[in-house]
């Protein structure tokens, strides 16, 4: 055998360690960098709505234009005489929400970006 095969095994060798090394290294400061990759919770979002009685379906239909948030219900569930007594200050959509479901006996349950609404049975709110 010659005697550079060794030396340039040994020279190969170094090389894909420290290569495997820096990748490693690499990888793991990038799987350790925090994402936010979900959609952000109804109390981290707030809007001001500046009506102070506004009808319930009205509520629902700012939300959805100012958030990404879509709210689901059954047809019969929301009436038009169904208003709300707003404070009129900037508050999260999860306070808006209950005091909705407070003074109109409503539940709330969200999913991704659906916010589902339901008719509230006894003390049930969010």
């Amino acid at each position: 055998m010659n005697k550079k095969t060794p030396c340039l095994i040994k020279a190969v060798t170094k090389n894909l360690l420290l290569g495997f090394i820096v990748q490693f290294l690499l990888l793991t400061t990038l799987m350790a960098i925090d994402t936010k990759a979900q959609a952000k919770s109804i109390d981290e979002i707030f809007i001001k709505l500046t009506k102070k009685e506004i009808p319930i379906k009205e509520v629902f239909s700012s939300v959805e234009t100012r958030t990404r948030y879509v709210f689901v219900y059954p047809d019969d569930l929301l009436h038009q005489e169904n208003t709300i007594s707003l404070k009129g200050e900037r508050q999260s959509v999860y306070d808006l929400l209950a005091d909705i479901a407070k003074d109109a006996n409503l539940k709330f349950k969200q999913v991704n970006n659906a916010i589902y609404v339901g008719k509230a049975s006894g003390g049930e709110g969010l």
